[in-house]
């Protein structure tokens, strides 16, 4: 992308930065207390905020105008939480907002509307939420750090499954076709590991373990490439294997008409 969306700033913004130049664009001061979290959705056309003041803001984007992208004011701003917002997730398709908050609630917003929609509460003991997230199918998930647990709902707010992770997962990626979530961290015995998970089910379909934590990760457009950043500095990259690269892009082909 041409921009970067930072957000934790001292001054309660987030900032906008140029990729190539690293040169601000913009810092955009709306909210009360320091931006905990941010999600531009998969258009680029909507940019949601998260704050310690427990709201939640809602921004359109125009990355085709250099000099006015991002509007002056928030379309929306959205309230319900007793504790500063953690993660927020935003699906234009499915028109939706999720934030999660360390009260150990979610809330699902109506995107277009800013409406409350309904609020999603954790199966046993409350506990913060780290991080949510909307897959293109519409299964939303949740995970948090203190009891390493993986939640998945429906997009009605519905428990479908729970896992343990048995691992402080730092990083969260949704397949494009939603049918997959790869996760990383640390497992337990300091070691690091990265996990191919069933959206619909949360069964393991893959785990690797590494020599140390992995802090972050990236995957390729076309999701052949898995780029992992480890605690020790090191960055180590994954590939698909043949027979499953043949086979996306035999599948690729067939909706092209080939």
């Amino acid at each position: 992308g041409k921009y970067i969306f930072s957000c934790g700033h001292w001054d309660n913004s987030f900032k906008v930065s140029l990729t190539e130049s690293g040169r601000l664009v913009c810092s955009v001061v709306s909210h009360k207390d320091v931006v905990t979290c941010l999600a531009l959705s998969r258009n680029s056309k909507v940019l949601v905020t998260g704050s310690k003041d427990t709201t939640v803001m809602v921004w359109s984007l125009d990355l085709s105008r250099p000099l006015e992208f991002l509007s002056n004011h928030p379309t929306h701003i959205l309230y319900g939480h007793d504790d500063e917002v953690a993660c927020v997730a935003v699906n234009v398709d499915m028109d939706v907002v999720i934030s999660g908050s360390l009260d150990g609630t979610c809330i699902i917003f109506n995107l277009r509307s800013g409406n409350y929609v309904r609020s999603i509460y954790p199966p046993t003991t409350t506990v913060p939420i780290k991080w949510v997230g909307i897959s293109s199918t519409g299964t939303i998930m949740t995970y948090s750090n203190v009891n390493e647990t993986l939640h998945s709902y429906s997009v009605n707010g519905r428990l479908l499954f729970s896992a343990d992770t048995k691992m402080q997962l730092n990083a969260f990626y949704f397949s494009n076709n939603g049918k997959f979530l790869v996760v990383c961290g640390s497992a337990r015995g300091a070691k690091g590991a990265f996990l191919v998970l069933a959206c619909h089910s949360l069964r393991v379909k893959w785990r690797e373990e590494t020599h140390d934590s992995i802090r972050a990760m990236a995957l390729s457009p076309e999701e052949h490439h898995l780029l992992i950043s480890m605690n020790d500095t090191s960055v180590m990259v994954y590939a698909l294997n043949e027979a499953i690269m043949r086979k996306l892009t035999l599948m690729k082909l067939k909706m092209l008409g080939f």
